[in-house]
C-alpha cells in the first residue's frame, strides 16, 4: 500500500475523489445558437456540509460555485454544487488536471473511472472554439460512456441525437462520427490510463493520494454496524451477539476500476459484486483488521462529511466496547443499540433492521436470562 500524505482539509485530491463518486461533467447546447453551456456538478444527499465547504475551497482558488438546495421528500432531488460558465469551468478543469491523485512511474491519472472520458470531452468543448454543431452533438451524446462506439445513453430527461439534429436543422445522422478524430484521441488516452493503472497495481508501483480515498468514502461509501444473535456452540457455550463494523463502497459500472484501486490502496481482499439491477458495483469490507487499517488511515486523511463521520464514530465505539469486554453488559448494549438504530434512520445503510423494541427484547433474553 503506497500513499502520499496530504493536509487534513478539503484539498484537490479529496475533491477529485468526491467528483469520482458524486460528481459529473456535463454540458448543454443553447437553443438556436448551439452555444456550449458547460457545468461541473456535485450532488450530496446526506453529507450536506461537504457542498458548502467545497464551495469555500473553490472560492479560495478563484472559482465561483453555487449550492442549490434539493427536495426534502423521499427520493427527491439532492442538494448540489454547480460550477457553470465556460471560463469558470475551463479554469476548474485546468486546476484539477494539475492535481492528479494517481501516479505510476511518473505517469499520472486524474480519475480511475470512465469519468476521465467525460472530463476530457468537457475540456475539449471548453477549449476548442472551432467545433461545428454536428461535432458538438456527437461529443454531447458521447458523455457517460466508456468508448465512442457504445450505444447512446437516452434517458427520458435527455434529447436523443436525432432530436438535436432536427432542432439544429441537420440531416439525419449528420452528427454520427462527426467528432470521430477527437473521440478516438480521448478514447486512446482513457484506454492508456486504464492499462497504466492496472499495470501499477500488478507491479505494486501505483501511488494513491490519501485524501482521494477519503473523498471516495465521503462520496459513495457507507459505514454501518451489524449484529447477529448466535446460540451456544461447542467453542463458546453462551448465547452471543456477534457485532461487526462494515464499510461499503458503491460505484456505477464504469467505476469498476475505481473500486479495484480502492482495494489495492488498502490491501483489501473481498468480492466485488454487482448491485442495483446490474447498474453498479459494490464491495463490503467486513474483516476487523481491514476496518482498523482504514480507520487508522482517517487519522491522517479525515472524513469531512458530517454524517459519514457519525457512522465512523459508531464503529469506533463498537471496537472500543469490544476491546474493553463490555458487550455482554445489558445496559451498555441497550444504549449502544439505540445509537445504532438512530444513525441508521438518518440515512439507512446496510440490511433492513427489526424494530428497536423487538431487538431489545431479544437482547434481554440473550444477555440476562439463564443460558
Amino acid at each position: 500500500m503506497i500513499m502520499k500524505q496530504q493536509s487534513k482539509t478539503v484539498t484537490w485530491s479529496y475533491l477529485i475523489g468526491l467528483i469520482e463518486t458524486d460528481g459529473s461533467f456535463q454540458f448543454t447546447l443553447s437553443a438556436g445558437s448551439a452555444n456550449i453551456k458547460p457545468m461541473v456538478k456535485i450532488s450530496q444527499k446526506t453529507n450536506k456540509n461537504l457542498l458548502s465547504l467545497t464551495r469555500d475551497f473553490l472560492d479560495s482558488q478563484g472559482i465561483n460555485a453555487s449550492v442549490d438546495r434539493g427536495e426534502k421528500k423521499k427520493g427527491g432531488r439532492a442538494d448540489s454544487l454547480r460550477i457553470q460558465g465556460k471560463n469558470q469551468v475551463a479554469k476548474l478543469l485546468a486546476l484539477l488536471e494539475q492535481q492528479a491523485p494517481l501516479e505510476v512511474n511518473g505517469k499520472t491519472a486524474l480519475f480511475a473511472s470512465a469519468k476521465l472520458r467525460d472530463f476530457l470531452i468537457l475540456k475539449e468543448c471548453c477549449n476548442n472554439s472551432n467545433l461545428n454543431v454536428a461535432e458538438k452533438i456527437d461529443l454531447l451524446k458521447s458523455l457517460r460512456k466508456t468508448s465512442r462506439v457504445e450505444t447512446d445513453i437516452n434517458l427520458s430527461s435527455m434529447k436523443t441525437r436525432s432530436q438535436y439534429e432536427e432542432e439544429f436543422g441537420l440531416p439525419a445522422n449528420a452528427s454520427v462520427n462527426a467528432a470521430l478524430s477527437i473521440l478516438d484521441k480521448i478514447d486512446k488516452a482513457y484506454t492508456e490510463t486504464v492499462a497504466n493503472l492496472e499495470e501499477g497495481m500488478a507491479s505494486q508501483t501505483l501511488v494513491v493520494t490519501g485524501n482521494y480515498l477519503a473523498g471516495l468514502i465521503d462520496g459513495d461509501g457507507g459505514y454501518y454496524v451489524t449484529y447477529q444473535f448466535q446460540k451456544p456452540t461447542r467453542s463458546y457455550n453462551k448465547r452471543n451477539i456477534a457485532w461487526q463494523g462494515n464499510l461499503t463502497l458503491t460505484m456505477e459500472t464504469n467505476g469498476f476500476l475505481t473500486i479495484k484501486v480502492f482495494m489495492y490502496a488498502y490491501s483489501i481482499r473481498t468480492a466485488i459484486v454487482q448491485a442495483k439491477a446490474n447498474t453498479s458495483y459494490q464491495i463490503k469490507v467486513r474483516k476487523q483488521d481491514d476496518m482498523r487499517v482504514i480507520m487508522k488511515h482517517h487519522e491522517q486523511y479525515p472524513l469531512i462529511g458530517e454524517y459519514r463521520q457519525v457512522q465512523l464514530d459508531l464503529i469506533k465505539k463498537l471496537y472500543s466496547l469490544r476491546d474493553r469486554g463490555l458487550l455482554r453488559d445489558y445496559s451498555v448494549v441497550e444504549s449502544f443499540l439505540k445509537e445504532v438504530h438512530q444513525v441508521s434512520e438518518i440515512s439507512p445503510k446496510g440490511p433492513p433492521r427489526r424494530s428497536l423494541e423487538e431487538v431489545l427484547e431479544k437482547v434481554k433474553i440473550w444477555l440476562l436470562d439463564a443460558d
